[in-house]
């Protein structure tokens, strides 16, 4: 199956804390998230960072699915 990414923001809302607060989670331990970044050259701007739904809490997995359905 293949792996699902998200946004940073739509992460850190899944989580319960602030985008700064998951970037700060992330930068400090690189290893236990899986990430990717984005091209964003048609808009301009910076890349955007996407993580694995895998690398979040399972009460934030569990959040998604109820989310998607």
């Amino acid at each position: 199956m293949p792996e699902i990414f998200i946004t940073l923001e739509e992460a850190a809302e899944l989580e319960g804390i602030s985008y700064k607060g998951m970037a700060s989670r992330v930068q400090r331990n690189p290893q236990d998230y899986t990430t990717q970044k984005e091209s964003r050259d048609l808009e301009g701007g910076k890349d955007r960072v996407l993580i694995a739904l895998s690398s979040l809490s399972k009460m934030a997995r569990k959040k998604y699915k109820e989310s998607e359905k």
